[in-house]
């Protein structure tokens, strides 16, 4: 019997509650296809962000390319499906259970995949439920207080995080330490602060409700300089507990990159 490709399942489950995404089999078959080959050419910049990672523990980019590629583009093709049920779909009961849907498949694919790292799993569950609250803050209209909105920010961020644990398993990477993997995760949280004052005066012009950190933190006149400050700060500090000379100049390089040039260049301080 042909294995049935469980994004075709996922899909055609989707497809039930929300029509504006497919309307039949064959085009929802014809969408996930096309959403594979749209992932392939927007998933550059991401596979770049990860590859930086592996690459600096010995990971194999013939690996990489050939097993961790394809798995991460099929597990993000879900998060990306969930996202635009979230923004698009007005039954918050149907959101629920599309969401349930979406990573239900992401589960089972990780499975299916025999995915050893424990945190995997996890991870994607806080995207999950960063989706939720996305969708919480859009309906309820809610400001977030300064702990919440940095709490959301680190769900934010987990799918990108999870699919670096999954790719540095699947590339051949040694070991790597939990303590580095929070540096990595920082350093995501910190580019995302970026990504969310890019998108700030769109995001506000399209929906001024749905989660923007920069956006919640400016409605309640916190000063966003001092908040980045400060999670670079943690950042510098995690870096400064390395023990290997030679992985923390690599990491301190990034980091100076990134505090000293990137972020004054995106908000002008």
């Amino acid at each position: 019997m042909k294995k049935i490709d469980p994004r075709v399942t996922a899909l055609e489950e989707l497809a039930k509650i929300t029509p504006k995404i497919a309307l039949n089999k064959k085009r929802t078959r014809d969408f996930s296809l096309g959403m594979f080959v749209i992932l392939k050419k927007i998933m550059h910049s991401i596979f770049g962000d990860i590859w930086e990672c592996l690459e600096f523990y010995g990971g194999s980019r013939e690996k990489f390319e050939e097993e961790a590629v394809p798995f991460l583009i099929e597990i993000q093709i879900m998060v990306y499906l969930a996202d635009i049920v979230v923004e698009n779909l007005e039954d918050q009961r149907r959101v629920k259970a599309c969401l349930k849907t979406a990573f239900k498949v992401i589960d089972q694919r990780i499975a299916e995949e025999k995915i050893k790292d424990k945190k995997a799993r996890p991870l994607m569950r806080e995207v999950y439920l960063f989706l939720l609250k996305d969708r919480e803050v859009r309906d309820k209209k809610l400001i977030l207080k300064e702990k919440e909105i940095l709490r959301v920010l680190h769900y934010k961020v987990s799918d990108l995080v999870a699919l670096m644990r999954m790719a540095a398993e699947l590339s051949g990477c040694k070991r790597i330490p939990e303590n580095e993997w929070q540096i990595w995760r920082q350093f995501e949280l910190i580019r995302e602060f970026i990504d969310d004052h890019e998108d700030r005066d769109e995001d506000i012009k399209e929906n001024a409700e749905q989660f923007n950190s920069i956006v919640q933190l400016e409605r309640q006149e916190i000063e966003v300089k001092k908040v980045i400050s400060g999670e670079c700060q943690k950042l510098k500090k995690m870096i400064d507990k390395v023990v290997n000379k030679s992985k923390k100049e690599k990491l301190m390089k990034m980091y100076r990159f990134l505090a000293e040039k990137r972020i004054p260049q995106e908000f002008g301080f």
